[in-house]
């Protein structure tokens, strides 16, 4: 395995598309159980034939359906080549992940071939097929523990240290999260010191309400601001950055709308992981 501590054996996945923010969905039809299943990547519902469970092999681990038994792959005896479709199978294909938390490749253990979401489709039901690295977003997957923040966390205070202002930016740009008078969205905006990019943190019995400084508005989980907010709980550190994640939303966190880069590009919560800074404003 390569660069997967974050990764746990035993535990409920799903695997959300980078590009598309979909998840991998073995087709629950009575045949499940059997060789060729089809899996493909659909939007997400919270259903057990979307969780996939890791079992640890020698420098690898394989990718077991939650509903069926089966695993991630190819039946036996195939040499998968690219491209080729992906199914559940009774056969323990061995695979590895390269990457982060927030994105990765899943290759299988004969090289060089990854799990790729088919044609860059993001239309529900679209398919999957072994093929070449590429390093493109329809290649990348994130592996988000299936967690029910309320239920295990009842009394999370978090790891910050309540208040602030901060100033929430983004890890991998100079752009943090800002509002405007027009609208209740939230955008990037190029990192200064300015009142529309400080946030307040209120500790709730499961999370934190963000609290924009300059309206008294509140962050929602659709990503946009109103009067009444929702609940979020932070994981990560300081030093490295947080995934702000809604409470009721578990598979979610905040991140940037698809298709949109730079200054003025709209928040959103898709499935999946972003980290963001917290910095003192």
């Amino acid at each position: 395995m390569s660069n997967n501590a974050f990764l746990s054996t035993g535990i409920p996945y799903w695997i959300i598309s980078v590009h598309a923010k979909t998840v991998l969905t073995l087709d629950q039809i009575p045949t499940c159980y059997e060789d060729h299943t089809r899996v493909t990547a659909c939007s997400l519902k919270g259903d057990v034939n979307q969780q996939w469970v890791l079992e640890a092999k020698e420098n690898g681990f394989s990718i077991k359906s939650v509903v069926s038994g089966t695993y991630l792959g190819h039946a036996a005896k195939v040499t998968p080549t690219g491209p080729m479709t992906v199914t559940a199978n009774n056969n323990a294909v061995k695979f590895d992940f390269e990457g982060s938390q927030e994105e990765g490749i899943v290759n299988s253990s004969q090289r060089p071939l990854a799990i790729d979401l088919w044609g860059f489709s993001t239309e529900e039901g679209a398919g999957l097929a072994f093929w070449s690295p590429t390093g493109g977003s329809n290649q990348k997957w994130v592996f988000c523990p299936v967690v029910r923040y309320h239920d295990s966390r009842p009394k999370y205070t978090g790891p910050i240290d309540v208040g602030g202002p901060f100033r929430i930016r983004s890890t991998k740009t100079n752009y943090s999260l800002g509002y405007g008078s027009v609208d209740a969205n939230v955008r990037l905006q190029r990192t200064n010191m300015i009142d529309s990019q400080a946030w307040i943190f209120e500790p709730t019995n499961d999370g934190y309400l963000i609290k924009a400084f300059q309206n008294n508005l509140y962050l929602l989980e659709n990503a946009k601001l109103g009067a009444k907010g929702s609940s979020f709980v932070l994981e990560g550190s300081s030093a490295k950055g947080y995934y702000v994640i809604p409470v009721k939303r578990h598979a979610a966190s905040l991140q940037i709308k698809k298709g949109e880069t730079g200054e003025g590009a709209q928040a959103d919560m898709y499935p999946g992981r972003k980290k963001w800074l917290l910095e003192w404003f």
